[in-house]
């Protein structure tokens, strides 16, 4: 049984959990701030409920480990996929993974548990379906990665961006 030591430092993971709780318990996204003091009450627009739903649920049957356990495969699997969205001979495999290794070692600090992490996964499947669009047949995946992400994290915006860019290149 092996347990990763590493603390849960971010004071936003605990807002994540009871988010993620009150969602669970109270069947509905909250609509208004129910937690701060200052804010209570105030509007409240939660486009992040299914990773808060998504952390309760680990961190209640899992515990800590399963969180930065998540994290950490979600990382791996966005830089996995972004490999193979660019790896196509090679002779460039060197260039290409000193160039994700200098990227992986950048970003080391925001590699917390943070529903961005969702984005950075979402972000590269889009680039994998738009740069492989030569397989047609995965072009119908980008309106349900769209709609998960969307619930996930802000960053969804990034979707309909990339798309735009591909489009404009094309």
């Amino acid at each position: 049984h092996l347990h990763m030591i590493q603390e849960l430092h971010d004071p936003d993971v605990w807002m994540h959990f009871k988010t993620g709780e009150y969602i669970i318990q109270h069947k509905t996204v909250p609509q208004v701030d129910i937690f701060s003091s200052t804010m209570s009450g105030k509007e409240w627009i939660e486009n992040t409920w299914l990773v808060r739903v998504i952390y309760y649920l680990m961190f209640h049957y899992g515990g800590s480990d399963s969180l930065l356990f998540l994290s950490s495969i979600l990382v791996m699997l966005a830089f996995l996929i972004l490999f193979f969205s660019v790896y196509t001979e090679r002779r460039h495999l060197t260039l290409i993974m000193g160039i994700l290794f200098l990227t992986v070692f950048a970003s080391t600090t925001r590699f917390n548990i943070r529903p961005e992490n969702f984005s950075f996964l979402f972000f590269s499947l889009y680039i994998f379906i738009l740069v492989r669009h030569t397989r047609k047949k995965w072009l119908f995946l980008l309106p349900l990665i769209q709609l998960i992400w969307a619930n996930c994290h802000i960053y969804f915006i990034l979707g309909p961006f990339l798309l735009g860019i591909f489009l404009l290149s094309e």
